[in-house]
């Protein structure tokens, strides 16, 4: 949910260009804590992503973006939450334009990207109040699990098929 929403997220250069998220990393955990017979989704997530944008003339910006602690364990996810971009590299831009769009990127990239999260966080407390399907019973499947193993050519004197 939180790689769909960052992907998502309207983020595009004061020019129009549109800025690439590539690989969004996200660290963390997420639990369920039980409290008065209630289900209470936690998570507590560190968010890397690397960014990229490619100017109409050409140039080629690329930084990177962390969030250190997008988290709900101390209730509602504060709106105020860290997001940094601490660099915007020059080496296929002029350093102007790094500065230029780095600038941008520390002021209103951070609040799109903050908006677009907070606007997920419900999510993920609902994927948490789901019931997780209750695992199968009754006996193994023998049959299924030896044409699995005859597959596999784990059965001694078969030959897969």
């Amino acid at each position: 949910m939180v790689c769909r929403a960052l992907h998502t997220a309207p983020l595009y250069a004061p020019s129009g260009e549109r800025i690439q998220l590539d690989d969004v990393r996200v660290t963390g955990e997420a639990t369920i804590h039980f409290r008065k017979g209630k289900r209470i989704p936690c998570f507590d997530y560190g968010i890397s992503v690397p960014w990229r944008l490619r100017l109409s003339q050409g140039e080629l910006v690329t930084g990177h973006m962390e969030i250190p602690e997008f988290t709900n364990s101390y209730g509602e996810v504060p709106e105020d939450f860290e997001v940094r971009v601490p660099y915007a590299r020059d080496w296929h831009c002029h350093p102007e334009t790094a500065k230029r769009i780095l600038s941008f990127m520390q002021k209103e990239g951070v609040s799109i990207v903050r908006d677009a999260l907070l606007a997920c966080a419900p999510d993920i407390c609902e994927a948490g109040h789901q019931k997780a399907e209750p695992p199968r019973r009754g006996p193994p499947d023998l049959q299924r699990l030896m044409q699995q193993a005859k597959e596999w050519g784990a059965v001694a004197g078969s030959s897969p098929a």
